[in-house]
C-alpha cells in the first residue's frame, strides 16, 4: 500500500513538473515564432525586426555590431529594435558598413550592396586613341529615333533618319538660344536637354514642355531602368528620381538629392548599370564609386588610380570602360553571365 501511494505521488510530481515546464517554455517558444523576444531590461516581450541583406558578390560575411552572423544573401531575424552597425565583408573586396535602425515587426533592407575588387583585372581594349576620341561613340549604335532643337523657334523635334522628316515634340520653346545637348534614356522615352550655359531641362511628356532642373550642370545621364537621372556640377553629384521606388530607402517621383560633394572638380560621372544604385566618377587621377543609399552614411570607395587626368568612363554589359592616356581599358564590375547561371 505504501509503495502504491509513493508511485502515485511520483506520478503526480512528474505530471505537475511537465505541466510547469509546458507553462514556462511553450509561451516563449510561441512568442518567438511570432517575432517576439524577451527584453531582460524591461522584463517584457518585445516585437523584433529583421535585416534583409544582399550583396554582389554573394557569400560575403554579415556582421552586426562586429558579431559574425551569416553569409549574403540572408535574413537576420529576432533583432531587438535599436540602431545596429551592419557590415558586409569579403576577402579581396572592399568593405561596406552602415548604421541602420531596426523597427518592431519591420524588415530593414540593404539589398544593393556592391563590393569592389581590391585588385581588379584590367583589360586593354583599344590602343593609340586619337585626341578626338569619345568613348560614347565607340559603343554607339544607329538609333531609329533622333531629336533636334530647331534654331529658329527653340522647339524640340523628332527626326526620322530615313527621310529626315521632322515631328514636333514640345509645344513650348526653350528659353535659351544656342546649341543644346540632347540626352535620352535607353528606351528613348525620357528626354533632357543641356544648354551651352549649363542649364539642364527635363521634358515633361504630359505637358509637352521643359522643366528646369539646375543652372550649372556639366552633364547628365538617365539610369538604364529609366527611374532616375544623374547630373553633376563642378563639385557635386545629384540624382533626381523619376518614379516611386519599391525598395529602401524609399523615394517619391520628383525627389532629388545631393549624393556627394568634393573640393576637387568632378570631371566625369556615369551610372553603374549593373544595378543603377551606384555612380562611378572621376576626381583627378582617381576613379571612385559612391552608393545612392544615404542612410546614416554613404559608402564611397577609391576604385582605381590612373595616370593622367580627365579620364572618360562608360558602362557596358557589367564592365566599366575607361580611358588612360591614349588607351581604352575595361574591368569587370559584375559578371552578368555568371550571375545568370547562379540565378
Amino acid at each position: 500500500m505504501y509503495n502504491l501511494l509513493m508511485t502515485l505521488a511520483h506520478r503526480r510530481i512528474i505530471l505537475y513538473s511537465f505541466i510547469l515546464i509546458f507553462i514556462l517554455i511553450i509561451p516563449p517558444i510561441i512568442a518567438y515564432s511570432f517575432g517576439y523576444n524577451f527584453d531582460w531590461q524591461t522584463k517584457s516581450f518585445i516585437k523584433t525586426g529583421i535585416f534583409n541583406v544582399k550583396s554582389y558578390p554573394s557569400n560575403a560575411n554579415i556582421l552586426i555590431d562586429n558579431k559574425l552572423y551569416k553569409k549574403t544573401p540572408n535574413f537576420i531575424k529576432g533583432l531587438k529594435p535599436k540602431v545596429y552597425n551592419l557590415k558586409v565583408t569579403k576577402a579581396g573586396y572592399s568593405t561596406w558598413s552602415k548604421d541602420l535602425q531596426i523597427n518592431p515587426a519591420k524588415i530593414t533592407e540593404s539589398v544593393n550592396i556592391l563590393l569592389l575588387a581590391q585588385e581588379p583585372i584590367i583589360k586593354v581594349v583599344k590602343q593609340n586613341l586619337t585626341p578626338s576620341f569619345k568613348i560614347e561613340d565607340y559603343f554607339y549604335t544607329t538609333s531609329t529615333i533622333n531629336y533636334l532643337v530647331n534654331d529658329s523657334n527653340q522647339i524640340l523635334y523628332q527626326v526620322n533618319p530615313q527621310n529626315n522628316q521632322q515631328s514636333q515634340i514640345s509645344v513650348q520653346p526653350l528659353l535659351e538660344t544656342g546649341d543644346y545637348k540632347i540626352i535620352t534614356s535607353k528606351n528613348k522615352s525620357s528626354i533632357a536637354v543641356l544648354s551651352e550655359s549649363h542649364t539642364l531641362y527635363l521634358f515633361d511628356t504630359e505637358s509637352k514642355s521643359f522643366n528646369k532642373i539646375t543652372n550649372n550642370a556639366l552633364n547628365a545621364e538617365f539610369s538604364t531602368d529609366n527611374r532616375k537621372i544623374l547630373y553633376y556640377t563642378k563639385n557635386e553629384l545629384w540624382v533626381m528620381w523619376l518614379t516611386k521606388t519599391e525598395i529602401q530607402p524609399y523615394k517619391e517621383s520628383g525627389d532629388y538629392e545631393l549624393i556627394t560633394r568634393f573640393g576637387e572638380p568632378i570631371t566625369k560621372a556615369v551610372w553603374s548599370t549593373v544595378d543603377n544604385e551606384h555612380i562611378f566618377f572621376v576626381i583627378g587621377n582617381t576613379i571612385k564609386m559612391v552608393e545612392l543609399d544615404g542612410r546614416s552614411n554613404r559608402n564611397i570607395n577609391d576604385f582605381l588610380k590612373i595616370s593622367g587626368n580627365n579620364a572618360q568612363l562608360y558602362f557596358n554589359n557589367g564592365s566599366l570602360y575607361f580611358t588612360e592616356n591614349n588607351i581604352l581599358k575595361s574591368t569587370i564590375i559584375k559578371n552578368l553571365f555568371l550571375q545568370q547561371i547562379l540565378n
